[in-house]
């Protein structure tokens, strides 16, 4: 018994010694690296941009994605020294961007002999962003055959470079492909003033200080993704173990960056102590260290905390972190309340700590989810069928994860709510927001630039945003039946036309089955438009009037056509009240509703230099129309996807 009790002793005790991560082939193409950018300006790489008549097909993106997957060994060891991201990590990004290119080679049309450039998209990345954020950018664009700039930060860079390289390789060529790295000093206003630049993908905080002086000058495509930080809402029967190993990962996965990382997780009051318990205990079991060790469960870049905690303790906060070694980051829990108690009005720091807040009720729990500037997702874990889809329904997200967290594919449409970004990121709505770079070259008006704000828009504006949610409601085919009563009503052949193409153009989403995943994806009205109708282009923007009021929006119409005062008169006649309102244009108008924080979109055939001399996070708002009953639809609807398990078991083999 003696001798089994000192070999027990022995081997809990004994120790392995190092087991890192094997990066020397990373380290050899580091020593080799040169980051330095081919041209020292911004206006001197869009003064150089040039048609191409090099060849891009399938077969080209097909061979990259083969050559990322040999290389995905180098990929993983170059950004374990470069950025000190978890193998584990990287290998997961890799895997997404390469589903993300092998699903966007489909829409490349192999018999188009037309491969010339068809414009110049610039994507502007920080040294946080996630690898994976590639496939989102780079796919699509490439398949819409446009150039693309990638605007980053130097660590960022240096990934990319190798990326780059293995384009390279396979033929892409390299007009196609261009990085531009620089240091904090980033001239983005320089791609906004450029007549050559069409679109330009910023995945970044608008609310932060670099973006508060730079304006959308020419109104160009702006797509954004940012990463405000997500939540978890956990209900008493929900299977507790699984959710806290998924928060953890959530939380402190991929070093926070991931779009849908956590900061906050809302717990019913009945079982908040037992969560915060076993997030205790699984917490005294994670190892965090740096990048390059393979038993390292987080490796987090070193936060400073100091100040967040003593805001935390001098409220009354409870702050629990269980490591003390002050070398490296400490996973920490901020128990019982936020200290940043409202983020809709200030942008939530990214300090890497988890905050646990518990609820009684659940128009509680929803409203402390809701009350955020994120709108990625939100992942639900509970049991309870008709609960989880009572809460799904009122979370303002694009994503509701149910029992998970993070999922997504390209082939669902990814389009931020609130705060979280302007666009769509996946599937075929994806593709069209990169072919769809037409340049509007439209002198701006020389009226002058003072405005002053109209209380009768801000009315009308209060007065939309109550109708809209009853409108909302109401079956798409009780809209249309209203519709056929316009379309009686009013005797403009183009308009009957239009009514019958509206119809026949309203896109279908339904249900999807991905790794083990049903996913409903569901049509939401954007919210509360504005479309101008403009003298010399006001038939277009038709299209976009009948597809917001068709998909439950409601509608302000700037106009400057005195001949359809009669036609707008019947539209406010047959729909109920507060869905459509008519305004004269004016710039004292359009300057109102640019500011009017309730407007969801606004929507021209021409530039506005009211929004080209706004700040980036209110000129946002802003779109071109174009002559497409897709891109119409695409931008007066949000898309709502519901994860939902499968389920699987072992007792049943049909």
């Amino acid at each position: 018994m003696e001798a089994k009790n000192e070999l027990f002793e022995t081997f809990k005790n004994m120790s392995y010694g190092e087991n890192k991560e094997h990066t020397t082939d990373g380290a050899e193409w580091l020593q080799l690296l040169e980051i330095s950018n081919q041209y020292h300006t911004v206006e001197e790489l869009l003064k150089n941009q040039k048609t191409t008549t090099y060849k891009i097909d399938r077969h080209h993106i097909i061979e990259f994605v083969k050559e990322i997957k040999n290389k995905s060994n180098i990929i993983t060891q170059i950004e374990i020294l470069a950025r000190g991201i978890l193998s584990e990590d990287t290998k997961k990004s890799v895997n997404i961007l390469i589903q993300y290119l092998n699903y966007y080679s489909n829409f490349i049309k192999t018999k188009d002999d037309n491969t010339t450039l068809k414009g110049t998209h610039v994507a502007v990345l920080d040294d946080k962003s996630p690898l994976w954020i590639l496939g989102i950018v780079i796919a699509p664009s490439l398949a819409a055959k446009n150039r693309i700039i990638l605007q980053t930060g130097l660590k960022f860079a240096v990934i990319l470079k190798f990326i780059l390289e293995i384009a390279k390789k396979v033929g892409i060529p390299e007009d196609f492909l261009v990085l531009m790295s620089s240091g904090d000093d980033i001239d983005i206003q320089s791609y906004f003033n450029n007549e050559h630049v069409s679109i330009i993908t910023l995945c970044t905080d608008l609310l932060s200080e670099h973006y508060k002086c730079i304006n959308n000058v020419y109104n160009k495509k702006i797509l954004v993704l940012s990463s405000y930080k997500s939540c978890s809402i956990i209900f008493d029967d929900a299977d507790l173990d699984s959710s806290v190993d998924s928060i953890i990962s959530a939380t402190w996965g991929n070093q926070g960056t991931l779009p849908w990382s956590i900061d906050t997780v809302i717990v019913q009051e009945n079982i908040f102590k037992k969560v915060v318990d076993k997030l205790k205990q699984r917490l005294q079991k994670i190892k965090v260290d740096k990048g390059n060790d393979k038993n390292a469960d987080i490796s987090y870049p070193k936060v400073y905390l100091q100040d967040h905690i003593q805001k935390a303790k001098s409220l009354g906060i409870e702050v629990y972190q269980c490591h003390t070694t002050e070398n490296t980051f400490q996973p920490t829990l901020i128990i019982g309340s936020k200290v940043s108690t409202n983020n809709v009005i200030e942008a939530p720091e990214n300090t890497g700590a988890l905050t646990l807040i518990p609820f009684r009720f659940i128009d509680e729990a929803i409203n402390l989810a809701n009350n955020s500037r994120q709108g990625l997702g939100i992942s639900i874990w509970a049991e309870k069928i008709g609960l989880i889809n009572e809460v799904a329904r009122k979370l303002k997200v694009n994503n509701v994860w149910v029992n998970s967290h993070g999922l997504f594919s390209p082939e669902i449409p990814l389009t931020p709510y609130k705060d979280s970004g302007v666009g769509c990121f996946s599937s075929e709505l994806g593709f069209l927001e990169y072919s769809d770079n037409v340049i509007k070259k439209i002198s701006s008006s020389n009226e002058q630039s003072t405005f002053s704000n109209d209380e009768k828009i801000k009315n009308i504006v209060k007065s939309a945003k109550l109708a809209v949610n009853f409108w909302c409601k109401k079956s798409l085919l009780e809209r249309r039946l209203i519709f056929k009563q316009l379309q009686g009503a009013i005797k403009l052949e183009h308009l009957e036309e239009a009514f019958d193409e509206g119809f026949n153009n309203v896109p279908q989403f339904g249900v999807y089955t991905i790794d083990g995943y049903n996913v409903a994806s569901l049509k939401e009205p954007r919210g509360v438009i504005v479309i101008e109708f403009r003298k010399a282009t006001y038939c277009q923007s038709f299209k976009i009037l009948i597809a917001g009021l068709l998909e439950g929006n409601a509608i302000i119409i700037l106009n400057e056509v005195p001949e359809l005062g009669e036609v707008f008169e019947i539209f406010h006649k047959e729909l109920p009240k507060g869905i459509l309102s008519v305004f004269p244009y004016t710039l004292d108008a359009v300057n109102t509703c640019a500011l009017d924080q309730r407007i969801d979109g606004y929507f021209s055939t021409e530039r506005n230099m009211v929004f080209g001399s706004l700040p980036l996070v209110q000129s946002k708002l802003f779109g071109l129309t174009v002559d497409d009953w897709r891109d119409s639809f695409r931008k007066t609807i949000l898309v709502k996807n519901v994860w939902t398990n499968i389920g699987e078991s072992f007792q049943c083999n049909i």
